[in-house]
């Protein structure tokens, strides 16, 4: 059967009863242009004909059957789109066991129009997930995304891959590799409905962790999986992660942005960030230049940053604290701004220090597990660190959380950065040059300890 093109958009709301196979095979001969399938809800049937969701093109005709008419079972109901004034609905009450059982000659007829000119399924959109959104939220990103460029991407948003020349002037370049997440700081997020600073907090989890051996981030790729697509809260998720990229001088080459209806509560998302970096393979740090006697720096953290907050909302719900309290000490800040603070990102002033000349032995980025799970990583064999508490002032949010969560030095210290984000190992003779270039650059720095021997613990910490 030949379909008739459409010439215009308005459609027809009918309800017609149809009893006879000929009269189902009239209705085929007029031209049909599309059929639907939906569960049978009597109550809601005349509602349909408003529902621009699922029929945004216009008005459907409804066939209905009494139930004594019908011999078959009565599961589904057909809707038929077609053209202008000849507009009519086709209803039968037909079973549906896996796929469509047909018992009548006439719905062989009905199925052999679908085949040739219609079309019997339902839309991507009716099961929640909205393409032509998902288009539209990629167009409205676009000029964030472009905001991060470098001279060495190729090629812009929209491909398959993204492509990105390496920089010149390396003579044996590595590329580095790092991912990571946000974790449930983003339940903080949904429940503040504020989403801006969750994007900053997935790039800093990354590149900070590439910069620990050395590298320059050079690329940034995000996951975005959400149950709704919401343009407007997930721009704003764009736009923290973009301003991250900015930060660390990184380009977001890429992402991915899925729709899975049914999986995520209304409202909420999950993020997955990945970056690459490069380094001179000669300047790789990793561990073989940390000498006993280097000085630990610990540069200060933006407050939790975005590890234990599994331990922080335990906190806030065992006591039934409100996270629009302002607790004495957070400079007029609520507990919710206090613990949506992005994580800092330390890429450009460690970079800055590395070219100009100052003596970086090892990094460590002080993320889950605190000071005692990743000081550690940066060392070499045979080391350990001596670390001094009293060097640095522990910021109210973390004495908050310890008093009202009774939570123990050691958990406090095996849960949190304590106030210090990362740490830089440096010769003795460099400790004054090394305090003094990043206090110029407004990051507050201690020597918080030193390398000692030993066996990759570390040693100091309040019990």
């Amino acid at each position: 059967m030949k379909v008739p093109s459409l010439t215009q958009t308005h459609f027809v709301f009918t309800p017609v009863l149809f009893r006879t196979a000929t009269d189902y095979h009239e209705l085929f001969g007029s031209g049909i242009r599309e059929v639907r399938k939906i569960p049978k809800t009597s109550s809601k049937l005349h509602t349909l004909k408003n529902n621009s969701e699922l029929y945004p093109a216009g008005f459907l005709a409804i066939l209905s059957i009494p139930d004594a008419s019908s011999k078959l079972h009565q599961n589904f109901i057909l809707f038929v789109w077609y053209q202008m004034q000849s507009a009519i609905l086709l209803a039968e009450h037909y079973s549906f066991i896996g796929n469509l059982v047909c018992e009548r000659s006439w719905l062989g007829t009905i199925l052999s129009a679908m085949t040739t000119g219609g079309r019997f399924d339902m839309e991507y959109r009716e099961a929640g997930v909205d393409v032509e959104a998902g288009r539209a939220f990629v167009q409205r990103i676009r000029q964030m995304v472009d905001s991060t460029t470098r001279p060495e991407v190729l090629g812009g948003l929209g491909g398959f891959s993204g492509l990105f020349q390496l920089p010149s002037g390396y003579q044996e370049p590595v590329l580095v590799s790092g991912t990571d997440g946000v974790g449930t700081k983003l339940k903080l997020a949904h429940t503040l409905d504020r989403h801006d600073t969750v994007g900053i907090d997935l790039v800093a989890m990354c590149v900070n962790d590439v910069l620990t051996c050395g590298a320059e981030p050079l690329f940034f790729l995000d996951y975005l999986a959400t149950g709704k697509l919401n343009p407007e809260q997930l721009a704003q998720v764009v736009s923290g992660i973009t301003e991250g990229c900015r930060q660390s001088g990184c380009a977001l080459l890429g992402g991915e942005t899925a729709e899975m209806p049914g999986f995520y509560q209304p409202g909420e998302y999950d993020l997955a960030g990945f970056c690459v970096g490069i380094v001179e393979k000669s300047q790789i740090l990793n561990g073989s230049q940390v000498q006993i006697g280097d000085v630990a720096i610990g540069l200060a953290s933006h407050g939790v940053h975005s590890n234990g907050f599994s331990l922080v909302r335990k906190i806030i719900d065992d006591r039934g604290i409100a996270l629009s309290d302002r607790p004495e000490g957070f400079n007029g800040q609520t507990l919710g701004e206090a613990l949506l603070t992005p994580t800092r990102i330390y890429v450009q002033p460690v970079l800055a220090a590395l070219r100009s000349g100052m003596s970086i032995h090892g990094m460590a980025h002080i993320t889950g597990g605190g000071l005692p799970e990743n000081l550690p990583r940066c060392l070499g064999q045979g080391q350990a660190v001596q670390v001094n508490p009293s060097a640095w002032v522990v910021p109210p949010l973390f004495q908050w959380l310890a008093t009202t969560g009774e939570v123990s030095p050691t958990g406090m210290f095996n849960t949190f950065n304590m106030g210090i984000g990362f740490v830089v190992l440096v010769p003795p003779a460099q400790v004054d040059a090394t305090l003094a270039w990043f206090q110029s650059q407004e990051l507050a720095a201690w020597a918080i300890g030193e390398v000692v021997p030993g066996n990759g613990e570390l040693v100091g910490l309040p019990e």
